[in-house]
């Protein structure tokens, strides 16, 4: 992992969507909901970008049914077109794939890193424990990993730095961009810090699936569900709620309509 330069600006994108039962994600009783499915862009000095998290890919998004799979696809509710994914939405603000020069995964679920095979000459960062994990879950639960070999260079990192509101451990890893520990969801999962401007852009991934299960501390049954280990879930929503206390602070998680309906077509500068 090379020197990343400063950042210029940022803004999130949404790769198609889910529909959800509104009681999953703790939005009442009955009806439905419409969840984003959100990737931060940052763009640096010299016109390189650095994604958190990639979404669906291009081909998932014009065949889902055939390259997410039927029961899958048909139970996550998922709503996806073609040029709907990162690769394409980039090309139509006029970045091509080969400014992407790394991306930081949340996590190695496949709805996050399905779009990875789509920038083939980014570097992959995620952790040792987070790929462990997606390993042993095997394809049904989790990206396929044995895919990685095939997409651009794999850089595995370590959180050793120190804590920050409430996070248990950190790893600045420059342009800005500051790596937390935010497992709880998965074995090794992390949410994503950018500083810019002023401004402390989070993008959460699934530590929480809504910012209010984080400020409650009241996990969705989607939350519980699919939790690796309760207890450091909700270690990981005390710091949520901790970090959102922050005027500074912009948060965003992958699927909760209300932190999406508040970044959608906005663009950060420094």
């Amino acid at each position: 992992m090379g020197e990343i330069a400063a950042p210029t600006n940022a803004w999130f994108l949404s790769v198609g969507s889910f529909r959800s039962p509104s009681f999953m994600v703790g939005r009442g009783a009955l009806g439905s909901v419409r969840l984003a499915n959100v990737v931060l862009v940052v763009e640096h000095e010299g016109g390189e970008v650095t994604l958190v998290d990639a979404g669906w890919s291009a081909a998932q998004c014009r065949s889902p049914l055939r390259y997410i799979g039927f029961p899958e696809a048909l139970v996550l509710g998922v709503s996806v077109s073609a040029g709907d994914d990162a690769r394409g939405q980039l090309a139509g603000r006029g970045i091509g794939a080969d400014r992407v020069r790394r991306i930081l995964a949340t996590h190695l679920h496949a709805d996050h890193v399905g779009g990875l095979e789509d920038f083939p000459n980014a570097e992959v960062i995620t952790t040792a424990d987070e790929l462990a994990s997606a390993r042993s879950r095997g394809r049904l639960h989790g990206f396929d990993v044995g895919r990685l070999s095939h997409i651009g260079r794999l850089t595995l990192v370590a959180l050793d730095g120190p804590g920050r509101d409430g996070f248990a451990a950190s790893l600045a890893i420059g342009g800005g961009l500051t790596l937390l520990d935010a497992r709880g969801h998965t074995a090794g999962g992390v949410a994503v810090e950018l500083s810019l401007g002023g401004r402390r852009l989070l993008h959460l991934g699934d530590a929480a699936y809504t910012l209010a299960e984080a400020e409650l501390d009241r996990p969705s049954p989607l939350g519980k569900r699919t939790a690796w280990d309760a207890r450091r879930q909700r270690e990981t929503y005390r710091a949520i709620a901790a970090a959102t206390r922050r005027a500074e602070v912009v948060a965003v998680t992958s699927h909760d309509p209300r932190t999406w309906a508040a970044v959608e077509g906005r663009s950060f500068a420094a």
